[in-house]
Parts: C-alpha cells; structure tokens; sequence
C-alpha cells in the first residue's frame, strides 16, 4: 500500500539507513545521508539508527529529516488518516529540544 504502484517504485527497496551503513563499509570521503520520517518512527528508534550509521561511518552521516502526510502511509501503521500538520511537525520540535537538555 505505502509504495504505491509497483512499476515505479518496487516493495523490495532497502531501508536507508541500512543502506548507508554498507555503504559506510566500502566508502570513506563521501557523506551519507538518508531521508527518515518523524511522523511514523519513535525518536529513539530514530536517534538509534543515525548514531550507529554515525560511528560506523565515521561521523559522515546525515538526516533529512521528513514528515509524511498521506493515507495509505497511516493506514500502514494502523490508522485511518494521518496527523494533522500542527502534530506531525510538532513531534520533531520537540525531540530536537529534548535531546539538547
């Protein structure tokens, strides 16, 4: 549902970060840089992942930081719509503030 039509964007796609981490492995003067929602993945989940890509890489890693909007992402994860603007981007706010504490 989330790839939309197989054609263009095949089910099998790897995750990014995991991606990057094997990249990280055969790679040195390039940085490495992944997209990850805030809107779907606990911010712990996500500080996990780009530390260990981080330290694996070398301290080459970066995020672009997203959020999702969309149906058949929500429906994904077991909702029917997917937060509205104020709350999906509310969530990284408030991560990014925590983790400076």
């Amino acid at each position: 549902m989330l790839w939309g039509h197989a054609k263009y964007r095949p089910g099998g796609a790897l995750e990014p970060t995991v991606l990057l981490t094997a990249l990280a492995g055969v790679t040195s003067h390039i940085g490495l840089i992944a997209t990850a929602s805030t809107t779907y993945n606990a911010p712990y989940n996500l500080a996990r992942r780009f530390a260990s890509l981080d330290h694996i890489s070398g301290g080459r890693a970066g995020w672009n930081i997203v959020t999702t909007a969309g149906k058949a992402a929500a429906q994904n994860f077991g909702l029917d719509d997917n937060p509205g603007h104020h709350d999906r981007y509310r969530r990284p706010a408030r991560s990014r503030t925590s983790s400076r504490s």
